[in-house]
């Protein structure tokens, strides 16, 4: 008797949980305040667009807005005299022949990019060249004298609006938000595996989310086909097919939306990954 009494207390406590987590899934807002976002970025420039000018240069900025972006995306540093710097490696043997690192050099002791001799700016420079443009900025090592460098700089320049910030590394994209929590942030590696865990068991519904851009690789096939070239193809397809599977959820991406969080892919170079972008999984932006 107990246990009959027990299983079927289970089962209805289980079909309880599953009509209510669907139900708030499709309908966030009645537990939910939806965010609000400052600005478009239907289209925004991975590093400025490296492929076509030198990346994470001024130059590459001002290339990209006079062909339409909305948004730029770039990565910063911080040299050994406190100076926030916009660069993508902390190693500049790849951008400038020099294996040197750039948190061990003054400003002033950068050496030049080895495409078009061009000198590595910083984060005032490109803020004051562009003072109304939504910037996507990623604090790339986990370092808080960086952050709060960073954070002086959007205050100083008021663009707490148009700056989504933030960094893979939890630890500092948790501090973005305590620092600042009204500066738009993008999810970290840990909050997109958080974010994922809970859409899987349905926990999604109940969860508040701090993060304002979701911002993820898109899955592609020529990737598998580079990193696994010894595989046979069989496999190959079924590893594609199952990680595009698992990642690529219209159905949480047009959750997130609802809750007014923006969803945006990564890096895209081809008409077809613009069209899946935006007409299957339905994103907000691609990069």
């Amino acid at each position: 008797m107990f246990w009959q009494v027990f299983c079927g207390g289970l089962a209805v406590c289980g079909i309880t949980y599953i009509t209510v987590s669907v139900l708030l899934f499709q309908r966030p807002l009645l537990i939910h305040k939806k965010k609000v976002l400052h600005h478009r970025f239907v289209h925004i420039s991975h590093r400025g667009g490296s492929a076509e000018h030198t990346e994470n240069t001024i130059e590459a900025y001002r290339h990209a807005l006079s062909i339409g972006t909305q948004m730029i995306e770039l990565d910063v540093h911080l040299t050994n005299d406190g100076i926030p710097v916009v660069v993508h490696d902390d190693n500049l043997l790849r951008l400038t022949g020099r294996r040197v690192c750039v948190k061990d050099l003054n400003y002033n002791e950068l050496p030049l990019l080895s495409q078009g001799q061009l000198r590595i700016p910083t984060l005032d420079e490109v803020f004051t060249s562009f003072p109304q443009v939504p910037i996507n900025l990623d604090i790339k090592p986990a370092s808080e004298a960086l952050l709060i460098e960073v954070e002086k700089l959007i205050l100083s320049h008021n663009r707490e609006k148009i700056t989504v910030w933030g960094s893979r590394h939890y630890d500092i994209s948790k501090m973005c938000y305590q620092r600042q929590p009204g500066i738009p942030r993008f999810f970290s590696a840990r909050a997109v595996l958080r974010l994922y865990t809970c859409f899987y068991t349905g926990l999604l519904p109940f969860v508040d989310i701090d993060e304002n851009v979701l911002a993820i690789f898109m899955v592609k096939k020529e990737l598998f086909e580079i990193l696994f070239e010894s595989w046979p193809s069989w496999r190959k397809n079924l590893a594609f097919t199952f990680i595009d599977t698992l990642l690529m959820r219209p159905a949480l991406f047009r959750h997130l939306k609802k809750r007014g969080i923006g969803v945006v892919f990564w890096t895209l170079n081809s008409i077809a990954e613009f069209e899946r972008a935006y007409f299957e999984l339905e994103a907000d932006g691609v990069m």
